[in-house]
């Protein structure tokens, strides 16, 4: 079932599009408040020093740095992109490499928002679709907005879930195999890539007990597997990062339950009533099973996305989780998608409850006002503190390097604060030709401005805009939904 929102047969389209222009028009008012168009951290590293200076010195190296892991991942989607748009550009620029993001992750939140509002019962779609835009429209994550390297997040993401989505079909269909390709690609995105077949074992084994074809699910089982054998045979831990892994027990323990309760990671206690829907929705699906057609679908991609959801945060809490601590702001897109199964979830669980309707009525308002409380205080934090903080230092960041570029002066920039934390190697990379002809427009020397760095930089002053257009037609959609005749 489907809610009509506009007439004619383009409803979902437009949907679509306002939820895409939602999200992607947030990103970009963060990215023309707050950001910069100067690279930062590991960009120095892997991208200037190992692949953009080789390769545009001619030195065929830079294939094979590009290929090697960057600490536990192998970001080949982020490192193409940001590479092919400073080729295309001209320039090395980190504003142009987040609007792309803004729009990769802006594609991701609003198929998530479709299909809420297609799939799930009664108004409840329309509310879990304005959960989708809004943790993906708000900075709760702002880390991954503002920082260009870190759109390895969105790849991971947007392939996991299509993977996911194209298994769980019809198999050997057309969707199966853009599913099957997705997952490779999942590999390629981030060293926990492959969390998004093991999400998918339980539900094909839980599918054998009572399929009427065994032999389909054993081909998606068999195939999930050896995407799950590739992934751990490209698994890589670095030695360097000993150090950060959780020491004992009770430090993962601590760090999983901080991000069970995100975006209230002080909180933990929350993390059970955010997560009791897809709780008591795999409970229910290990003793009935799913239902067949489109609602088992739904259902199974649901806990799909729950329990990818959990293995990454078990992931990051071996990882990370030394001295139990607080998830890096970085991983809160991820740990949005755990809170967007648990309200699809909730709006699969309606029309099974039955008799206990209140019931459900109290304990979905119960959790939407806690998730808009946690989130409320969360936001003010980072309004108030954490972007504020992060402007100020890339605005020294480009004052020091924009000085040296243009005096040369060693023993200054020693003084002044740089995006990366190694001064000769960064110096290095400043006095290295290949790198100084492609600095961005902020530290450039003579100052340049190419068409897309432009481009990027008018756009996002546009983001209010696209934003506002966005969430009129979003409003206008909601006003007029009406449910659809089965």
């Amino acid at each position: 079932m489907i809610h009509p929102l506009f007439p004619g047969r383009y409803s979902s389209a437009i949907l679509f599009i306002c939820a895409l222009l939602c999200v992607f028009g947030s990103k970009l008012v963060v990215i023309d408040r707050y950001g910069t168009d100067l690279p930062f951290q590991d960009q120095w590293g892997k991208e200037a020093d190992y692949v953009l200076a080789p390769l545009r010195e001619g030195n065929p190296a830079w294939l094979q740095s590009a290929l090697l892991p960057h600490n536990e991942h192998r970001v080949y989607f982020t490192l193409g992109v940001d590479v092919l748009l400073t080729l295309v550009s001209g320039q090395w620029d980190a504003r142009q490499e987040c609007v792309v993001s803004a729009l990769l992750h802006a594609v991701i939140a609003a198929s998530l928002a479709l299909f809420a509002w297609r799939r799930l019962p009664g108004a409840w779609g329309i509310v879990s679709a304005g959960v989708v835009v809004a943790l993906t429209a708000l900075p709760l994550a702002w880390d991954n907005v503002l920082w260009a390297f870190q759109s390895q997040f969105y790849f991971l993401i947007g392939f996991s879930l299509l993977g996911m989505d194209g298994m769980l079909r019809e198999t050997f269909s057309a969707r199966w195999w853009l599913g099957l390709l997705a997952m490779l690609c999942a590999l390629l995105s981030m060293g926990s890539g492959f969390l998004c077949a093991v999400a998918l074992v339980p539900l094909f084994l839980r599918d054998l007990a009572g399929a009427s074809r065994a032999w389909r699910t054993w081909s998606s089982l068999i195939a999930t597997t050896a995407v799950l054998a590739l992934g751990w045979y490209l698994h890589f831990e670095p030695p360097w990062h000993a150090s950060l892994r959780a020491g004992n027990v009770n430090d993962f323990v601590t760090y999983a339950a901080h991000c069970l309760a995100w975006p209230a990671p002080a909180h933990v206690a929350l993390g059970v009533l955010f997560y009791s829907p897809l709780l008591l929705l795999g409970a229910r699906w290990l003793r009935h099973g799913a239902p067949p057609g489109p609602a088992g679908h739904a259902l199974r991609f649901t806990l799909a996305m729950g329990g990818w959801t959990v293995l990454q945060l078990a992931a990051v809490s071996y990882a990370r989780g030394n001295g139990g601590g607080f998830p890096a702001n970085r991983y809160g897109d991820v740990l949005a998608v755990g809170i967007i199964a648990n309200a699809f979830a909730l709006g699969l669980l309606a029309p099974a409850l039955g008799n206990m309707r209140r019931g459900w009525l109290v304990w979905a308002a119960a959790w939407l006002v806690v998730l808009g409380l946690s989130a409320a205080t969360e936001l003010t934090k980072i309004y108030r503190d954490e972007l504020p903080l992060h402007r100020r230092q890339t605005e020294a960041f480009e004052s020091s390097v924009r000085a040296y570029v243009t005096d040369g002066d060693v023993a200054a920039l020693r003084t002044r604060p740089i995006p990366f934390p190694d001064y000769d190697w960064f110096i290095r990379l400043l006095d290295r030709p290949s790198i100084r002809a492609i600095l961005p427009p902020s530290v450039s020397n003579p100052h340049r401005v190419s068409m897309l760095s432009g481009a990027a930089s008018h756009l996002a002053k546009l983001g209010w805009l696209v934003m506002t257009i966005g969430l009129g037609g979003l409003a206008l959609a909601a006003v007029r939904s009406r449910r659809a005749p089965a």
